[in-house]
């Protein structure tokens, strides 16, 4: 397996002293901004600081007067844009300024606030600061994808943990978009083939189907519930599992909405250990920092690109 380690140094503050605005300051407050990032292409420790990477304001007080940057909070994948890009604007903001977006993940042009939705990692949330030409003060806003996540988490098959169900529009809470479906909704029962409101693991942008279960990561076709037990069964990390093998794909899905199924995607990273024991600390420490702040309904971390979502199965 790719080894996963922490970002040794963050970058010097290029803010000063920082108001916040356009939420609640409990909701910020409970981000952990030393939380590590997760780096899964290197083999090596980040020695050096991110000269991509902006500090998170650490004043946290509340002086926003422009209300939100952008007009609604959940930007919507536009299924008529087709393989066009997304472009949405920030709206009511005339003043000249600078973009900024925590964490990796957002495509945002620093000087027009243009967010392109496309080619931004989706289904996830993002804070979205603005801070005038003029003046100090930054107004955050957050800024969510819409699309289909799935929670980093260490799944336990001994105690029953099998099930990973998805989450929609970053909102752990959010009531399930898709209709539920059984353990006989794969492609190898002659179903997998979702049905009006949803389809998970269809044809993929470059025309490929199945990219999942094909690599023996089992996920249901209508309700984009991913089964375990049955992907360990099934063989995906082969006859006899290592520890910190991974299998990784890309999830196409499409959302039938407002009368069109726009196709997205999503990389995901499965990764098998023994134990919990076995897997490292510093993985387990990112997990549940990740976890916890999705389901506080903040970012999963300051830092990096907390994506794609990391589903360990543990016996």
């Amino acid at each position: 397996m790719k080894k996963y380690f922490l970002h040794a140094f963050f970058t010097a503050c290029l803010l000063g002293l920082c108001t916040l605005g356009c939420q609640k300051d409990s909701d910020i407050e409970q981000i952990d901004d030393t939380a590590p990032a997760i780096f899964a292409d290197t083999i090596k420790v980040i020695g050096t600081p991110s000269t991509e990477e902006v500090q998170f304001p650490v004043q946290k007080k509340f002086s926003c007067q422009s209300g939100l940057i952008y007009g609604d909070s959940v930007l919507q994948v536009d299924e008529n844009k087709g393989n066009k890009d997304q472009i949405i604007l920030p709206v009511g903001n005339g003043s000249p300024g600078k973009y900024l977006s925590w964490p990796k993940g957002l495509s945002i042009d620093s000087i027009t606030g243009a967010i392109n939705v496309s080619r931004s990692d989706q289904g996830a949330r993002y804070v979205v600061g603005f801070v005038p030409i003029d003046g100090k003060d930054t107004c955050l806003q957050y800024v969510i994808i819409s699309g289909v996540s799935y929670l980093d988490g260490i799944y336990s098959l001994s105690e029953q943990d099998t099930l990973v169900r998805p989450i929609y529009d970053a909102n752990p809470s959010k009531a399930p978009f898709c209709d539920e479906s059984g353990a006989d909704d794969y492609f190898e029962f002659g179903k997998g083939k979702g049905n009006d409101k949803c389809v998970f693991d269809g044809k993929g942008k470059d025309g490929k189907e199945q990219k999942l279960n094909k690599k023996k990561i089992r996920i249901r076709s209508i309700s984009g519930i991913i089964d375990l037990k049955y992907t360990l069964a099934s063989g995906a990390f082969g006859a006899s599992p290592r520890n910190g093998q991974e299998v990784r794909a890309v999830l196409s899905y499409q959302l039938n909405k407002n009368g069109k199924k726009a196709l997205q995607e999503l990389e995901m990273v499965f990764v098998y250990y023994k134990s919990r024991a076995d897997i490292p600390q510093d993985l387990q420490n990112y997990i549940a920092n990740s976890r916890q702040n999705i389901l506080n309904f903040n970012i999963a971390s300051i830092y990096g690109r907390p994506r794609p979502p990391l589903i360990v199965i543990i016996n």
